[in-house]
């Protein structure tokens, strides 16, 4: 096990007041074989600062310094410099526990794995959720694409791409960097990786505190663009479904992409008469696999604007 090498990438935007947690948590592991690549995505506070001070006290720790690009920008530039056999990715604000590596390599060279694929807590303020309804995920080893059909059958899929450890080669070698600017890029990002991967596992095992905070991109109040950039992720996955998924497993697929769909348009508002020619009716007709999906397929195919308004009414999030 001890000879695995783990790349960690941490990209990092002013958050000077969390960043010492999230590198603690990730020098603190009990697996000690990292390169922990800390990437500063042109931050204007003391975040830099931080980085640089953790270098000098840890050889593993790589500095990156470059001009703001965003979050797969900076993960991207982390991916270039890698050297590790297995990818993992932690976002500054978060952290993760102190055998989180250790449980997760031990399963990846046991089984030669492509992704080792795992839980989450959410934390946001005093209260704790897990982030996946792990007694229902699968647990034998099995394909990416089998993985991506039975988690979102369970109602379990999270395409976070900080859930996962990834084999370093699988990555590379297909090209999967992260598209720049492209806000909610793991939506985009995770299901191409899951689809060329032969060897997926999931374990029962919560390794990540995902922390909720103000001013993150998923509190911000305008959210035009998050709306948009689904919607155009939605269009992509769904060009590649067309030309790598068998019919019947493209059906699972097709309703996890109709909510995905449907909650951008929602969030992004995207009824607003702007926005209203990046919308395409078509497109959720074979999108449909349930009562449910049909239900609210049917309400927006009626009035976009009355599905949005219920959505609010409920106080539905995507």
């Amino acid at each position: 096990m001890e000879d695995k090498l783990i790349s960690v990438i941490i990209p990092i935007y002013n958050v000077q007041d969390l960043l010492p947690k999230c590198i603690d948590s990730i020098i603190n592991q009990t697996y000690m074989k990292l390169e922990i690549i800390l990437v500063n995505d042109g931050s204007k506070d003391n975040s830099a600062l931080i980085c640089e001070q953790y270098a000098k006290k840890d050889k593993r720790i790589k500095v990156i310094h470059k001009p703001n690009g965003g979050l797969s920008d900076a993960r991207n530039a982390g991916l270039e410099i890698a050297k590790g056999d297995y990818i993992a990715f932690v976002d500054s604000d978060d952290y993760i526990i102190n055998n989180a590596y250790e449980v997760m390599i031990l399963e990846a060279t046991r089984h030669n794995l492509d992704i080792v694929a795992a839980n989450a807590e959410i934390l946001n303020g005093k209260s704790k959720s897990n982030l996946m309804k792990e007694k229902h995920m699968p647990t034998e080893i099995i394909t990416g694409l089998d993985y991506l059909c039975e988690s979102i059958k369970q109602s379990s899929f999270q395409a976070c791409a900080w859930l996962n450890l990834y084999r370093k080669n699988l990555l590379i070698d297909n090209n999967f960097y992260f598209e720049k600017g492209l806000l909610h890029e793991d939506e985009e990002w995770t299901p191409r990786v899951f689809l060329k991967a032969n060897k997926v596992k999931y374990i029962d095992f919560k390794f990540y505190n995902y922390v909720i905070r103000e001013g993150s991109i998923m509190t911000k109040k305008d959210k035009t663009k998050n709306g948009l950039d689904i919607i155009k992720t939605c269009y992509k996955l769904n060009d590649i479904y067309i030309r790598y998924v068998d019919k019947d497993r493209r059906k699972i697929l097709n309703s996890y992409l109709l909510n995905i769909y449907l909650g951008g348009i929602y969030i992004g508002r995207l009824d607003r008469p702007p926005y209203r020619k990046s919308l395409k009716k078509s497109f959720i007709f074979d999108k449909i696999n349930n009562p449910r999906d049909l239900f609210k397929a049917s309400l927006f195919l009626i009035n976009i604007r009355l599905y949005c308004k219920i959505n609010s009414l409920s106080k539905t999030e995507f």
